[in-house]
């Protein structure tokens, strides 16, 4: 146990430590720390401590932490026991601390070096150990630019996902989201839609965006979506104003715009720049659409036209010279009607009402029920009632205006005898007018 360029002793903490030598049998080691440990240990202890104490943490260091970091140092000696815990935190200076404890904090985010040893009663001092702590407390960066949150994209419209995630800390983990970035977003069918982007980085924190977006036909066409889209050439078909494709076809108070599309003559384009389909802003279409296939159709031809009432429902007749007669409303077999979610705005109406109604007293379409100053005190007093109703229209007294508006329906509507009061109007315009005032009535709401 103990020859030349040998010996065997026990250490402070009872290990074996050493060779010896065996005739037959050659070297016996006592212990190892490389592939295979094994060490041997006794209860007895060398009085000697020349053995320096061993910190470690608490806990084992993780590789990243996501909050503030507690570290408490424990030295452990096989002789006297130690005396001090020494640390230096990211090259600052050295804290010392009785015992064989220490505690440090970290509360800041970043990367710290943290160095650490410890010495015994006998001064053996321990070979510093240097780790490195890691603190990430900020999630991943996530900005979503497509799909907007809260827009509205058409049925069939090409649609890219466009968004980022990145972390400047401890880096991305992983991220999801319902399809890559760059990929197409399913637009084939309309409802409302969410997109969530998520993610987590290293260090465990995590993040998530949802935009929340709409797939919808363009334009106002068939706004109960029960098929209210369908025109009917004599000559080439069906056309719809409510494609798959395209912008659409939208109703506004001027004009008509966007692109319906026939399946045997491709799109028609009511807005072209050299024409262009106008609203009279109470429903009576005029102007021209373009055919890429077909030329110009009138909307307004002599004996044809097109108008939209006030429930939003086309009616009439447009004229294509080389496609013939387009019909947008047949209640028949096959039933068809093109409607929109457009109306004509209250104040509007009643200017082309009154304006009806000054037309057809010009054209002798209207008249004075009566004889003499009679007839036309009565024709007036018909006429100051429209006018009436569009100043209170205009004030925003909508009951007021619905009371005038009875009180001319009433004195127009063919009813007298045997109803009453009497009419006070007469003519081939008298049932239109009536029409047009119940009309304004509808639009207003009244009871």
């Amino acid at each position: 146990f103990a020859p030349a360029g040998g010996g065997v002793y026990i250490d402070a903490c009872g290990d074996f430590n050493g060779t010896a030598w065996g005739e037959n049998i050659g070297w016996i080691s006592f212990r190892s720390g490389v592939d295979n440990p094994f060490y041997v240990r006794t209860l007895w202890v060398s009085p000697i401590d020349t053995i320096a104490p061993v910190t470690e943490p608490d806990s084992p260091l993780l590789e990243w932490y996501n909050s503030d970091v507690s570290i408490t140092l424990s030295a452990t000696d096989c002789g006297y026991g130690a005396t001090e815990v020494h640390y230096i935190l990211d090259g600052g200076s050295e804290v010392v601390t009785p015992g064989s404890t220490a505690t440090l904090s970290i509360t800041t985010e970043g990367e710290y070096t943290l160095t650490y040893w410890s010495v015994d009663q006998e001064g053996n001092i321990e070979s510093s150990t240097e780790v490195t702590i890691r603190i990430d407390k900020t999630p991943p960066a996530i900005t979503i630019a497509s799909p907007s949150d809260g827009a509205t994209y058409f049925i069939n419209q090409d649609l890219l996902a466009d968004y980022t995630v990145t972390d400047s800390g401890s880096g991305v983990l992983f991220s999801t989201a319902p399809v890559s970035e760059g990929d197409p977003i399913d637009t084939s069918a309309e409802g409302s839609y969410t997109f969530m982007v998520s993610a987590t980085d290293l260090a465990g924190n995590s993040n998530s965006v949802t935009h929340a977006f709409t797939i919808a036909y363009p334009g106002n066409i068939d706004p109960n979506n029960d098929g209210s889209q369908y025109a009917y050439a004599e000559n080439v078909g069906w056309i719809n104003f409510k494609p798959s494709f395209g912008p659409g076809v939208t109703m506004t108070d001027s004009a008509v715009t966007g692109y319906a599309w026939g399946e045997n003559i491709g799109w028609i384009n009511l807005s072209p720049t050299k024409g262009g389909v106008v609203n009279d802003g109470a429903g009576n279409l005029s102007g021209y659409a373009w055919g890429e296939n077909v030329g110009w159709i009138n909307f307004a031809p002599t004996t044809g036209g097109v108008t939209i009432d006030v429930q939003g429902n086309f009616d009439g007749w447009a004229w294509g010279e080389n496609i013939g007669w387009i019909h947008f409303q047949n209640p028949s077999s096959p039933s068809y009607i093109v409607k929109t979610a457009w109306a004509p705005q209250p104040d509007v109406y009643q200017a082309h009402v009154l304006d009806f109604f000054d037309t057809s007293v010009n054209d002798g379409d209207l008249v004075g029920d009566g004889s003499g100053k009679s007839a036309e005190k009565r024709l007036d007093a018909v006429r100051k009632m429209i006018v009436r109703a569009g100043d209170l229209i205009e004030d925003d007294d909508i009951a007021e205006a619905c009371e005038q508006l009875l009180d001319a329906l009433e004195k127009t509507d063919g009813l007298w005898p045997p109803a009453s009061p009497p009419d006070f109007v007469t003519g081939d315009a008298a049932e239109d007018l009536a029409e047009k005032i119940q009309n304004l009535m509808t639009l207003l709401g009244c009871e």
